[in-house]
């Protein structure tokens, strides 16, 4: 399983580092996603970037964000989203890797709540990288 730096905190600094979780190949999904949507989300875009940048700096990392910012997305499994107009991006806590936080997949929200499909592929990309850091273990790449 490959991981990729989203934000650039150097670790050991006592802050929190986000990665995007990655495909075999070393593409990762979440960013191609971002960097492919229209302009009319480019505020929103700028926004989870801040956040991401603010939890970086802040020893507390996510848990400091306002539930309007920052909330449960399937707490049965423990998976969060960060969110920033009408864009939703899916994460969880690292088991293994400290103050981690692993970004895996980015939506659209239409509705009051994410599609079924979205729900069990967050679901399923959690259970991949739980597997992976357990055995094969994780590859961060540039």
């Amino acid at each position: 399983m490959k991981i990729k730096p989203i934000t650039k905190k150097e670790r050991g600094d006592g802050g929190w580092q986000f990665y995007a979780m990655c495909n075999a190949d070393g593409t990762c999904p979440l960013l191609e996603w971002l960097s492919g949507l229209n302009k009319k989300y480019s505020g929103s875009i700028k926004r989870i970037k801040t956040i991401l940048d603010i939890c970086t700096e802040n020893p507390e990392g996510p848990r400091l964000l306002p539930v309007e910012i920052s909330h449960d997305f399937d707490a049965d499994n423990s998976l969060f989203e960060f969110v920033a107009g009408d864009l939703r991006v899916v994460w969880f806590y690292s088991k293994k890797m400290k103050a981690a936080v692993i970004c895996i997949l980015g939506f659209i929200k239409k509705g009051r709540k994410a599609d079924r499909t979205t729900r069990q592929l967050a679901i399923k990309l959690k259970k991949d990288f739980a597997s992976a850091e357990s055995s094969t273990g994780i590859e961060v790449i540039e």
